[in-house]
């Protein structure tokens, strides 16, 4: 039901918050001219597109659907950051 789609939102947001965490490290150590090991910047971007392919199966109307696309626009953002971040680290 419309509850189990609010939780399971605000789950993934949950987990977004702590990837942006990630990402926002990783920007901190590249942007000083350090390196990230590659590895790091692939698991989080696969930890991004696995958010993204579980917001994917949530559905409902309304405010789910509002948090949900609220969501993805807040994902696809940090997809493209880090696409960025990858470049600057090779």
């Amino acid at each position: 039901g419309p509850g189990s789609s609010s939780k399971a939102i605000s789950d993934i947001s949950f987990q977004v918050e702590r990837l942006a965490g990630q990402l926002s490290a990783f920007d901190t150590v590249i942007g000083k001219g350090g390196k990230v090991e590659e590895k790091n910047l692939e698991n989080l971007m696969e930890m991004l597109m696995n958010q993204l392919v579980k917001l994917d199966a949530i559905s409902g109307d309304g405010d789910v659907k509002l948090k949900k696309k609220m969501q993805e626009e807040r994902l696809h953002k940090y997809v493209e950051a880090l696409d960025l971040l990858k470049i600057k680290n090779s």
